[in-house]
């Protein structure tokens, strides 16, 4: 059988619909001869969480989770304090908003676009790649599968 290795942000216990096409590429791959491996985030790196979801993760799949740092979390903190006077929340400046906002969204927008590149999963991309580069030894790994977003994932891939 051969084995692949697939990199997901969002797996069981995550919840979200992100979590769709990897736990069912996971659930139906052995049914073509692949055996899978999971390399993902902690759990407590998610957000949303379902558990329920992890009765369909197959009970011969091994996943590996490694340290995926909240960039959000630290942005978000960095920019209340800077951001407090004028009541923005820098963290959920998103792109495409209004570019005349005020002076604090511009700068917040500015700095997430330059920060986060390609996206804020970007802190994950070290974890994973060390992890990823001991997996594929251990395990033996034939492909390598990479789903997005995050786009970080693509890279890590």
């Amino acid at each position: 059988m051969n084995k692949v290795l697939i990199l997901s942000y969002y797996f069981p216990p995550a919840g979200g619909s992100a979590v769709q096409r990897p736990l069912k590429f996971v659930k139906y791959l052995s049914l073509f001869g692949w055996e899978s491996v999971v390399l993902t985030a902690r759990e407590s790196d998610y957000e949303l969480r379902d558990d329920t979801l992890c009765d369909d993760v197959p009970t011969n799949v091994r996943v590996y989770r490694s340290f995926a740092p909240d960039l959000y979390g630290l942005y978000g903190k960095i920019g209340k304090d800077s951001a407090a006077r004028s009541g923005v929340d820098l963290s959920a400046i998103a792109v495409g908003e209004d570019r005349y906002g005020s002076f604090w969204q511009r700068l917040g927008l500015f700095l997430r676009m330059l920060l986060f590149i390609p996206d804020a999963r970007i802190g994950w991309a070290p974890s994973a790649i060390l992890h990823g580069l001991l997996i594929i030894r251990r395990e033996r790994v034939d492909a390598i599968y990479a789903t997005s977003p995050p786009f970080t994932t693509a890279l890590i891939g």
